[in-house]
Formats: structure tokens, sequence, C-alpha cells
């Protein structure tokens, strides 16, 4: 461990490493909000319904996938922070 680093270095690297993570949250977030509107969009010009469920598991599986890599991106860093 470096002395010569303040108390606070480590917790400023975790504070920048999750508004990164919560940046990339926001920005593939949107693109699920985009595929649920696509799928309003077909809903309302009677598309068939494989192709709606399809993409309603789509944006579904993109919201869960997005949230399980935000939790283990968030964790990865506080395991760094605590080992600084």
């Amino acid at each position: 461990m470096n002395n010569n680093k303040k108390w606070w270095a480590p917790v400023l690297h975790f504070v920048v490493h999750a508004i990164q993570g919560i940046l990339i949250l926001a920005v593939l977030l949107v693109a699920a909000i985009i595929v649920g509107e696509l799928v309003k969009v077909l809903i309302y010009f009677n598309a068939a319904s494989f192709v709606i469920s399809v993409f309603e598991q789509l944006e579904n599986v993109m919201v869960a996938v997005d949230a399980i890599m935000f939790l283990c991106y968030i964790l990865r860093a506080a395991i760094t922070a605590l080992k600084e």
C-alpha cells in the first residue's frame, strides 16, 4: 500500500467509476426504451404477435443484462477501491 496516497483517493476512484457505470447504464436503458416504443408502434400497426413478443422479450433481456452488468461493474469498482 502506498502511504503517500490520501485517504479519500479510493473513495474518489469509486465515485468516478460509479458515475461512469451510471452513464453506461443510462445509455443502454435508452436503447431498451426505444425498443419498448418500437413495440408500441408494432402494436399500433397490427404486426404479427410473434414479432411483438420477440421485441418485448428483447427489451426485458436488455434491461436485465444491463442491470446485472452494472452491478458487476460497481462490485468490481468497490473491491478495487477497498484494495487501495
